[in-house]
């Protein structure tokens, strides 16, 4: 779904400006980044996902979301 995306934006990446384009690419690639040095099970974008998908399961109030987020870059490795 991502190399689609790409493909179809080719023009506007060589027609746009910088600033619009920035934020798309931003998501890229944290879709390709692991959320960790040796983890492999889950990217920067499918951890953020998650942890959204399960808030709206269990309508979670945002502020108990963000606690649980800040715990968890607590326990995380840097």
């Amino acid at each position: 779904m991502v190399d689609d995306a790409i493909i179809a934006n080719q023009n506007v990446r060589e027609e746009g400006s910088s600033t619009c384009r920035e934020p798309f690419y931003n998501i890229v690639q944290a879709a390709q980044q692991p959320l960790y040095d040796g983890c492999s099970t889950h990217s920067e974008l499918s951890a953020a996902v998650r942890l959204l998908s399960i808030t709206s399961d269990y309508i979670m109030p945002q502020n108990y979301f963000n606690e649980v987020v800040q715990l968890m870059k607590k326990m995380c490795p840097p």
